[in-house]
This record gives C-alpha cells, sequence and structure tokens, in this order.
C-alpha cells in the first residue's frame, strides 16, 4: 500500500513540513447547523525529525470561499493534542518577540555594551541554551555595576554601591542577589534556569535597566513643580 503523504504542521518542528499519514480520521459536529464544522483527528509522521504529531484540524464548510483566481479555500484550524510541550514552545516564542520590543524601546536610554549582552542573552534563549542564557543574565548586572564604576557614580562595581546610591532598593538587590546565584549554578555546577524561570528574570532585568537607565531621564524632562519654584 503507497504511504499517504501531506503538508501538516509538525509539534516538534513547529512548522509546516512533509509528513506522512498514519491515522486520518473525519467527523461531522452535532447539532441542527446548516454548516456543520468537519472535525479530523489526524496522527502524522514527520519526514524530517521523524517525530509523530497528534492534532485536531477543524474545516467550518461556512467559512469558505473562492479566492481571486476562483480557487475554493477552506481555512482550518490546527490544534496540536501531542507532543504536549507544543503549546508551552508557543508561548515561550511569543515571549521571545515580545522581548525583543522591550530591548528595542530600552536602546534610546541603556548603554550598548550592556543591550548587547541582554540581546546575546535572549539569542541564547532563543536556541534553548539555557546554560548561556542563566550565565549572560549574570553577566547583565555585574556589567550595570561595571559601567556606573566606570562612569563615577558609585565608588566601586558592587550591588552594595547601587544601593547605597539610590539605584535599587533593599528587595532589589535580594532579587539580583539570586540572578547572580542562579548564572554562578549555571557556569560552576552546570545547573540553568527552566524557561518559565529565567523569563522572570528577563523580566527582573528590564525593570532594573528601565530603573537605572530610563527613568532618571524622564525626571529630568518634567517641569518643576510650583513647590520647588517658591
Amino acid at each position: 500500500m503507497d504511504k499517504k503523504m501531506m503538508k501538516a504542521l509538525c509539534g516538534t518542528c513547529g512548522i509546516e513540513t512533509n509528513c506522512e499519514v498514519i491515522i486520518s480520521e473525519s467527523s461531522r459536529s452535532d447539532g441542527d447547523y446548516e454548516y456543520p464544522d468537519e472535525v479530523v483527528l489526524l496522527v502524522t509522521k514527520c519526514l524530517g525529525c521523524n517525530k509523530c504529531t497528534v492534532s485536531r484540524v477543524t474545516i467550518c464548510d461556512s467559512d469558505m470561499y473562492f479566492d481571486e483566481n476562483g480557487k475554493l479555500v477552506c481555512p482550518q484550524t490546527t490544534k496540536i493534542i501531542y507532543p504536549k510541550y507544543y503549546n508551552k514552545n508557543i508561548s515561550r516564542e511569543k515571549f521571545i518577540e515580545s522581548f525583543k520590543t522591550k530591548i528595542e524601546e530600552l536602546d534610546s536610554c541603556c548603554p550598548s555594551e550592556i543591550l548587547l549582552i541582554l540581546r546575546e542573552c535572549l539569542y541564547a534563549y532563543e536556541f534553548r541554551l539555557n546554560t548561556l542564557s542563566t550565565v549572560g543574565l549574570r553577566m547583565i548586572v555585574d556589567s550595570v555595576c561595571q559601567e556606573k564604576e566606570k562612569s563615577g557614580e558609585i565608588p566601586k562595581a558592587k550591588r552594595d554601591d547601587l544601593l547605597e546610591k539610590g539605584y535599587i532598593n533593599k528587595e532589589q538587590k535580594a532579587i539580583l542577589e539570586k540572578i547572580v546565584d542562579y548564572g554562578n549554578d549555571a557556569a560552576h555546577k552546570f545547573n540553568p534556569l527552566k524557561n518559565n524561570d529565567i523569563e522572570i528574570c528577563f523580566d527582573v532585568i528590564e525593570i532594573l535597566l528601565k530603573n537605572i537607565y530610563h527613568l532618571p531621564k524622564i525626571k529630568n524632562k518634567l517641569p518643576e513643580s510650583k513647590r520647588n519654584k517658591r
């Protein structure tokens, strides 16, 4: 029997690939609908990664239309049932794209060398290099301290001096200490953070950079209050 082939979404690769159809079972949705949905349960095997995907494809006849070339188009939605981590990967990709935008917003206020490390750190996370990403987060904390020492704003490149000069508060310092510890564990004990924890640390770093570099610039642009003019 010839193998049936089709283009289908691979849950491992995350894109449409050439797949072998293992199982294809279709049914119509219940209910008195003029255009009932067709639901197809698919089990496919990717010819690239050789992994199987279980998906549910829904086709709604009422959404069908003819394109400019007169070809009938049937819009469909695909939900990946297996592998289970597929939806987590989608969430992860959305975080990465969102954080790239946040980095661009920081570009006008943060030193370029710090943003370079942040971009490389996110790049490592994008390619699932969690050890490098975790170590990179620690490097960002260190680079902020070094930049402030270099500019003469703190006497030494230490987190205690950031606290003393009012760039961070005690709670923020405690969080930064944790990020430094995570980086040390990744570098020396090969114990990187998991995806969700890395994303939390990225958010913390963004807040840190905004507090230290962005807020002072906003403060300088604000008009003086009437009380200060007296």
